[in-house]
């Protein structure tokens, strides 16, 4: 509701809509009011067992990094090969995504994300390129669902939806953030559809390309 309330706070004062965006302004209030008290009933319940079994599982973590770097060879804790396998199934599943559209964007920026958190887990990952603009597809998809859902709001909430040069307004920014996040979504499926088939064919050629270069860092 704050993201929501912060984009609605960046559009100019549009003539005569004043009366919409104090009421779509409410309706973000109300709702973040509710949200609010129902996050503070679930702090309430679960927020101190929650701490002991973080606390816990910190310190089994720890152990186990220990007893790694004490055996031999082990001077530096690597990530394993199951994280590794996790990202190349993620490669592959999300190279066989045929077509990026409304439907199915969001959801494959939560894939994007997933394989972005896999991949900085490798050395250097902070240096990588691939990773970085893995980072902006996903930053600026979530950005379009966040506008899809502003205008989704207005136009539930406001009552002369068809005339409403608010909802016009939010519909046009809504429609740029799409083009947007569509091309940084194609770009990343591109780059994947490669790495899958590189993997595929045994071809190490162009293992130097960031992308490739990127996923096959959490073997090294």
């Amino acid at each position: 509701m704050d993201v929501l309330t912060a984009h609605l706070a960046t559009i100019p004062q549009l003539p005569k809509e004043t009366d919409c965006t104090v009421q779509l302004l409410e309706h973000l209030g109300a709702k973040r009011e509710t949200q609010a008290a129902k996050l503070r009933r679930v702090h309430h319940r679960y927020s101190r067992p929650l701490r002991k079994h973080l606390k816990r599982c910190a310190q089994q973590m720890e152990k186990l990094l220990q007893r790694k770097s004490d055996q031999p060879g082990h001077n530096n804790v690597e990530p394993s090969s199951g994280i590794t396998a996790s990202a190349l199934a993620l490669v592959s599943d999300l190279a066989q995504t045929k077509t990026l559209n409304r439907r199915n964007l969001h959801s494959y920026r939560l894939r994007i994300k997933e394989l972005r958190n896999l991949l900085q887990l490798a050395r250097n990952a902070e240096q990588s390129d691939f990773v970085s603009r893995l980072g902006r597809a996903k930053d600026a998809i979530g950005e379009w669902h966040d506008w899809e859902e502003l205008l989704a709001t207005a136009t539930n909430v406001l009552d002369h939806r068809s005339q409403c040069a608010l909802i016009n307004q939010l519909r046009k920014i809504t429609e740029t953030k799409y083009r947007t996040a569509l091309a940084q979504g194609k770009r990343i499926h591109r780059d994947l559809s490669a790495i899958t088939q590189q993997i595929t064919s045994g071809r190490t050629r162009r293992a130097s390309a960031p992308a490739y270069a990127a996923t096959l860092a959490l073997a090294m």
